[in-house]
């Protein structure tokens, strides 16, 4: 079980990389993100039986759709902390990072 925790932790913590990229934008990135963090999650889940064995193809595809939106209400609530921030810090960003982020 800890070892299926840690795995889904790195599915939706390594993708992250995506973000230091200048070249995509935003949507493009939270989609490659997201995408691969959602995928590792549900093939975990139902590999460990975190979605139960019992649960019908209709009871299964709910309880996805609610992963993927649990998933991106707490990506928006990270974002915003971060914008926020950056909007309060900016030096803070600059120090931290070598350049302000727009």
């Amino acid at each position: 079980m800890v070892a299926c925790s840690a795995l889904v932790g790195l599915g939706f913590g390594m993708p992250t990389v995506v973000y230091n990229s200048e070249k995509l934008p935003m949507p493009i990135k939270v989609l490659i993100h997201m995408g691969i963090g959602c995928i590792i999650y549900t093939v975990v889940a139902y590999a460990v039986g975190w979605f139960g064995a019992s649960a019908t193809l209709g009871q299964g595809l709910i309880i996805a759709a609610i992963q993927l939106a649990v998933a991106f209400i707490i990506w928006f609530c990270f974002m915003r902390y971060y914008l926020r921030e950056n909007k309060h810090f900016p030096m803070l960003t600059k120090i931290k990072t070598g350049f302000t982020v727009v």
